[in-house]
């Protein structure tokens, strides 16, 4: 690769066509990925070449909450009772993921519930056929395009950083899970501009189809502004019989005086949590959609696990799903 970093003006996508010529796609995404990572190439729209670069942004350090889960997922998956059963979450959370989660092991179930949750919302969103398009966004390391039962003709469009979407095709592709030709994997900050990638005519996304939307472990992280100028851009593309499933933490969790070494720890990690409410339906309600609310200690007992010991505890965590009632475009 070498060679084309002389290309002072070459874009991720151009690097990728070279270099797979001799690689798959995966693997030269893999590569491209890890250039970003360290600073020779940049994350903003031209991904120019930027050898000198070394600053990392708050959503490129979210990248790495992605070997959490993942780390977490993988321990689920080995229990005799486990939820659901992610064969790649090991090799996807690597050394990191496990050396986070080993000491937080009070945080599995958790994670566990709120896979298990979102896994079922999905299904039943499209299992009548009505919903055939799915959107992920922060889809992160899960492997949901491969291993869920999808009905037939449903297009899967995930949306997260290249670093992120590089490791997950490729140690999917290494472990023999080639292609996926009902999915689209797209490269995005989800906190810049990002609905122009998904109407690219290219990628069969349409407006005027119901979509069900799926925004997983991603607001927590995101300033209020942020939320909202998201979840406008959602609702801006969801016509009546959308869906849509996002988690959210109370304000309160965000107390210091309550959780202070936590949220200390996770401001030292380049990823602190930002957003909480304390109305969660009344967050999506204002935009036409009728929400429900379903607290974490509900969904433990649908699913026979307990998380009191966790920051997510009880009430203070929510799985929150949507129903596109009307559509004001």
């Amino acid at each position: 690769m070498l060679p084309f970093l002389r290309e002072s003006r070459l874009k991720g996508d151009e690097l990728a066509a070279l270099v797979s010529k001799e690689h798959c796609y995966a693997a030269a995404y893999h590569a491209i990925a890890i250039l970003e990572r360290v600073g020779v190439i940049s994350a903003g729209k031209q991904s120019a070449i930027e050898p000198h670069a070394l600053a990392r942004s708050h959503v490129e350090c979210l990248a790495g909450t992605a070997n959490w889960v993942a780390a977490a997922r993988a321990q689920e998956s080995r229990r005799p009772d486990r939820l659901f059963d992610d064969p790649l979450a090991g090799q996807l959370a690597g050394e990191g993921g496990f050396g986070w989660i080993a000491k937080r092991a009070h945080w599995v179930d958790g994670l566990a519930i709120r896979t298990r949750f979102f896994d079922d919302f999905l299904r039943d969103a499209t299992r009548s056929g009505a919903i055939r398009q799915v959107v992920s966004l922060a889809s992160g390391l899960d492997i949901r395009a491969w291993c869920l039962d999808w009905p037939e003709g449903v297009r899967i469009l995930e949306l997260d950083r290249q670093v992120v979407l590089a490791k997950k095709l490729h140690t999917a592709d290494t472990a023999g899970y080639r292609g996926c030709p009902h999915a689209t994997f797209i490269s995005a900050d989800l906190t810049a501009g990002w609905t122009h990638l998904l109407l690219d005519e290219r990628l069969g996304f349409d407006p005027a189809e119901p979509t069900a939307w799926l925004l997983e472990g991603l607001l927590v992280y995101l300033e209020r502004h942020h939320v909202e100028r998201l979840l406008d851009d959602v609702a801006e593309l969801s016509t009546t019989g959308s869906r849509l499933g996002i988690d959210l933490v109370s304000g309160s969790v965000l107390d210091p005086r309550r959780n202070f070494l936590w949220l200390k720890e996770l401001r030292e990690q380049g990823c602190p949590w930002r957003f909480g409410t304390d109305e969660p339906a009344a967050l999506l309600e204002c935009q036409g959609w009728d929400a429900s609310v379903v607290a974490l200690e509900e969904a433990e007992r649908r699913y026979g696990r307990s998380s009191s010991d966790s920051p997510m505890q009880g009430s203070y965590y929510r799985f929150v799903t949507a129903y596109r009632k009307r559509c004001d475009r």
